[in-house]
């Protein structure tokens, strides 16, 4: 499955057909990380990063629990899903999200422009801002998101020591007075974030890094 930026769907017959929008927010409650190390990464062995493939069977354990595994993949986008709670689950192209269930809620991405992708190679200062709008119960949302690449470092969690990629997501709904933000220790050797710290709407600031992991096949 790939993304689609779709030029036919006018905006008018989208939004008549899809509802109305508005914002919505998923969190988790807050944990207590392990020790965590970093430093600035003085000489990368590279000053850019190729688009993250998935292998099947990967899997990723974070500190809170969070559990993931990639049980169906083409190579660029996979489903993940967390063995930690078995009806959840979500789709990503490299690591943007496409499609999920999370906490009996279904998301479906319908429209995306431009295409985020475009923020890869990942370089320094890097960014992407696009146009996001998915669907929940046939209503639709309208996100402005963006992505942004903002330092190098080596960083040390439990699973072992990564030169990481520092990026920033943020999105804001259209509709209303909701946001959600994260930061990602990105290392292209795990295939995933390392840390991540992240809010969304209300709730508190958390944070989540990683324990253990497996490269898939």
């Amino acid at each position: 499955m790939s993304l689609h930026f779709p030029n036919a769907f006018s905006w008018t017959v989208r939004l008549a057909l899809l509802g109305v929008l508005g914002g919505c927010a998923v969190s988790g409650p807050a944990v207590q990380d392990p020790v965590v190390t970093t430093q600035e990464l003085a000489a990368p062995a590279r000053d850019f990063a190729q688009f993250p493939p998935w292998q099947l069977g990967s899997t990723w354990e974070y500190s809170d629990g969070y559990t993931l595994q990639v049980t169906e993949t083409d190579g660029r986008t996979a489903t993940l899903k967390r063995t930690d709670r078995s009806s959840d689950w979500f789709k990503r192209e490299g690591f943007f999200k496409m499609d999920s269930q999370e906490e009996g809620v279904r998301r479906q991405v319908v429209y995306q422009s431009p295409n985020p992708a475009t923020l890869f190679p990942l370089a320094m200062g890097k960014t992407v801002s696009f146009a996001r709008e998915y669907l929940i119960d046939k209503k639709l949302y309208v996100h402005q998101t963006s992505w942004s690449v903002v330092g190098r470092e080596t960083i040390e969690v439990p699973a072992g020591k990564f030169d990481c990629w520092v990026l920033v997501w943020n999105t804001r709904s259209q509709k209303s007075n909701w946001s959600g933000y994260e930061k990602w220790w990105y290392s292209p050797e795990v295939g995933n974030y390392v840390r991540l710290e992240y809010r969304y709407g209300k709730a508190p600031d958390s944070s989540r890094v990683l324990m253990r992991y497996k490269k898939g096949e």
